[in-house]
């Protein structure tokens, strides 16, 4: 107790310091553009690997890439627009970084509402903040440092797989930033989420039968519904060079596309604290510490209540994590990066501290917690080309690295892309291959295993598979996108009577062979090929869909068409049509 107090004591202490931005939810159209941008060399301070960026980083990228652009620098005609779209989105950042002579030979974009009506009383039902200036349904503007701005936001996804029966998903909510003054600003991002359809829901296991199972608490109130919330939020201060956020939200660290290993951004949010420090924009260190919610839960019973309710006491579990990032070369960025989970006892003080080495803590505390340690790169461009890769060591035995030994718990990831000139021609073709050994993320203790709630913190697959992925993205003009995804998925499950590490939630006993070959175990391969599109008919308003094939390999699993159709208002286009880790 007197340690969360002490901690409160110093997060209110941070607060009162200075200024502020928003993250940009993963998922949004802007980093796509970045990624873009990266690979076709009009952004070359800093790299792309921390996720998600705040807004008035976001600005900054931006102006790099327009400064380019006015250099001459090519981008797509399509390119073009959606950079002048999303300047316009930013431009309350924007305008902290450039003077007004420098919009002079920029041509923001206007929102698509307006030209699609052509009706000036579009523009004046809300005092021309609708939808006109920066694409906000309200938009409150007090002075320089104080405004507010607030959005509904609604999705409804159907999802057809062939071995579960339809899934229906509605989300609705609101989303709200503000600033009241030069040194705070916040953001609450907030939606209801049903999903319907692939019953029987009402049982002790329901998270196994969702069409996404990174969801935090569920409310299973009927046979074939359940409900639970979608929610993220919190303040973000900032005193340059340093960038505290306290709040709710999702942690992406690394350059991968379709995942990465140490951090990948697919599991629910969590409360955490995050610092960083902005050396520069060649070098940045960042540092967390999180709560985490332990899957299957570890409680103890303290009383029953006269209504009949147990009340249970929780086990705590937390996470802490840093990483570096550096610009090595112009065209070579390098991260190295360290997580630690570790729980059934309060606060350590050992993982507060944000300069030090977790794996020597960890052994210092008698080997008792989940340290992991990792690198990676994201090279280029080269011309066209982009490469990147990752390796994350959860566990191993330095004399018997490269061997099948079942305590070398690793996992690998590496790809590459190629940007193409934009038009009717493809803009951008990427493959990835990733890997995980056999027990990579489990952990002897269940309260340390590598998992908020139901999802794992690092790639979505269980240990002791491979997946490769491919794509191959159009964007003809600025509203619509469209392409192809493959991906091939080998997996070593467990059996009834062998356990060759092929579930995060299962650990080696500690009297079982140190023996574990990659790949070993009940084979479960299969594979997906999907078409996909996504058009913004207007303004934060998209219609995506997804058709395709689910193929299993030996016809362990039934396959066949697999298909989803969504619209989307005010929330990022969420695509989960990577194949994740069969269960």
């Amino acid at each position: 107790m007197r340690t969360k107090w002490l901690t409160s004591i110093f997060l209110v202490a941070l607060l009162a310091l200075t200024a502020a931005g928003q993250p940009v939810p993963l998922g949004d159209r802007v980093y796509t553009l970045l990624d873009a941008g990266y690979s076709r060399g009009l952004i070359t301070d800093g790299a792309i690997t921390q996720l998600p960026l705040m807004r008035s980083e976001v600005a900054f990228y931006l102006v790099e890439m327009e400064d380019a652009r006015q250099d001459g620098h090519y981008l797509p005609s399509a390119l073009r627009d959606e950079l002048a779209q999303q300047l316009r989105w930013y431009k309350r950042e924007v305008d902290k970084i450039v003077e007004d002579k420098w919009w002079t030979n920029v041509t923001p974009g206007k929102a698509k509402l307006a030209r699609l009506t052509g009706n000036p009383l579009v523009n004046s039902l809300w005092s021309g903040i609708i939808l006109a200036e920066n694409g906000h349904i309200l938009d409150l503007t007090f002075n320089e440092n104080v405004w507010l701005t607030a959005d509904p936001t609604y999705a409804f996804d159907y999802y057809h797989l062939p071995y579960q029966d339809d899934v229906l998903n509605r989300r609705w909510g609101f989303v709200f930033e503000a600033s009241t003054a030069d040194w705070a600003k916040v953001y609450l991002r907030w939606r209801d989420v049903a999903e319907w359809g692939n019953g029987p829901y009402f049982h002790w296991n329901v998270r196994d039968a969702l069409y996404d199972n990174r969801a935090g608490y569920l409310n299973p109130n009927a046979e074939n519904l359940v409900a639970y919330e979608d929610f993220c939020g919190g303040v973000v201060v900032e005193k340059a060079p340093f960038t505290l956020f306290f709040g709710r939200d999702v942690v992406r660290w690394g350059p991968g596309r379709f995942g990465n290993l140490m951090m990948g951004g697919e599991a629910p949010t969590f409360a955490h604290l995050k610092l960083t420090a902005n050396l520069s924009h060649k070098v940045r260190y960042t540092y967390l510490h999180g709560s985490l919610h332990q899957w299957p839960e570890i409680a103890d019973t303290l009383y029953t209540a006269s209504s009949g309710r147990v009340r249970r006491h929780l086990e705590e579990k937390y996470i802490a994590g840093h990483r570096l990032d550096m610009k090595v070369f112009h065209w070579l960025n390098l991260g190295l990066e360290e997580t630690v989970v570790y729980g059934e006892r309060g606060l350590d003080f050992d993982y507060l501290n944000p300069v030090s080495v977790f794996f020597s803590e960890e052994h210092d505390t008698g080997d008792q917690d989940n340290a992991l340690m990792g690198i990676d790169f994201l090279a280029g461009p080269f011309g066209p080309f982009t490469a990147w890769g990752e390796l994350v060591l959860d566990d191993f035995v330095f004399s018997k690295l490269g061997s099948d030994n079942a305590s070398n718990k690793i996992g690998w990831l590496g790809g590459g892309a190629v940007q193409g000139p934009g038009g009717w021609l493809p803009l951008e073709a990427m493959v990835e291959y990733a890997g995980l050994r056999p027990f990579m993320y489990s952990h002897f203790y269940p309260i340390n295993v590598y998992k908020q709630w139901n999802s794992s913190l690092g790639l979505s697959l269980q240990p002791n598979s491979d997946r490769l992925s491919g794509s191959i993205a159009w964007q003809p003009y600025q509203p619509l996108r469209f392409g192809i995804e493959s991906h091939y998925l080998r997996h070593g499950a467990n059996t009834a009577t062998s356990n060759v590490g092929g579930d995060i939630d299962i650990s080696r006993n500690i009297d079982s062979t140190e023996v574990a070959p990659f790949l070993d175990g009940l084979r479960q391969d299969s594979y997906r090929a999907v078409c996909w599109a996504e058009y913004e008919v207007f303004e934060q308003f998209q219609i995506s869909g997804m058709m395709g094939y689910d193929g299993f390999v030996d016809d362990w699993r039934d396959g066949g068409i697999v298909a989803s159709l969504g619209v989307s208002w005010f929330r990022p286009v969420d695509r989960p049509y990577t194949l994740v880790g069969r269960q």
